[in-house]
């Protein structure tokens, strides 16, 4: 009688609850674009190469920025804006009417394996599965195209119109609206709009320092992954201390 019963429940409408873990800006094919960048700018000795000079950068809050606006941050912006620019595979009911592969801007915006976020600081040949491992390689293929995303879609006037936006939207203090790895104040544009009024010369080293980067970041794929597990396993530690410190606060209020 008991199986009777059982059997036509399980033949029954059931419910499934499914749950999926989404990651932040620290784990994503565009947080391993801006460790590229990084890895780029320490290696080729350009990090303070600037912009916009801190004398010019004014803004309505600010009479003049307290930094130059090194290449650096305008990039790290670029490559914020492609990620979050509007796509149509962000209407979920695109993928039922559509045969077309979400690419483009939204290949940024995909999660890194789990599996190679605790890679060591040795590099990826010292994991178990190395680099036969299926993921590194699919990982890799995601990186490169994420590379020629950024090569096709770069934009200055889209990157300043980002970051103008940016700054209109309200936030607690020292709390972004976006996020990237190492995003610091050095990294805030105060004056976007001077951007939007570079000379040609200056929008021509803005492709310049691009190209130099995906020329880099095509062949150094390692060095970006290795850096992203390193800062991974660094914020992870600050993120246990204080955890660790709280519990300690809580223990003494009893």
């Amino acid at each position: 009688m008991m199986r009777q019963l059982l059997a036509g429940r399980l033949h029954g409408p059931s419910l499934h609850v499914t749950f999926g873990i989404e990651q932040s800006c620290e784990g994503t094919i565009e947080s391993l674009l801006h460790h590229a960048l990084h890895s780029y700018f320490s290696t080729s000795g350009e990090e303070e190469s600037v912009a916009i000079h801190a004398q010019s950068c004014k803004s309505q809050r600010l009479s003049q920025s307290r930094y130059d606006v090194t290449w650096k941050s305008v990039l790290h912006h670029t490559f914020a804006e492609i990620a979050r620019r509007k796509h149509p595979c962000d209407n979920p009911s695109f993928h039922d009417t559509s045969n077309v592969t979400c690419n483009g801007s939204v290949t940024l915006r995909r999660s890194m394996p789990l599996s190679l976020l605790s890679l060591n600081e040795f590099g990826v040949d010292e994991v178990e599965g190395g680099v036969s491992n299926p993921q590194y390689a699919a990982l890799r293929r995601t990186f490169l195209t994420a590379l020629e995303v950024v090569a096709s879609l770069f934009d200055i006037h889209k990157t300043a119109k980002f970051i103008a936006s940016h700054l209109l939207q309200p936030h607690s203090e020292g709390e972004s609206t976006f996020c990237f790895p190492g995003y610091s104040d050095r990294d805030v544009i105060h004056c976007p709009k001077k951007l939007l009024e570079l000379s040609e010369s200056m929008l021509s080293e803005y492709r310049n320092v691009v190209e130099k980067f995906l020329d880099y970041a095509r062949i150094n794929f390692d060095e970006a992954l290795i850096r992203m597990n390193t800062h991974g396993k660094k914020m992870r530690r600050v993120d246990h201390d204080r955890q660790d410190l709280n519990l300690k606060f809580v223990g003494q209020g009893f």
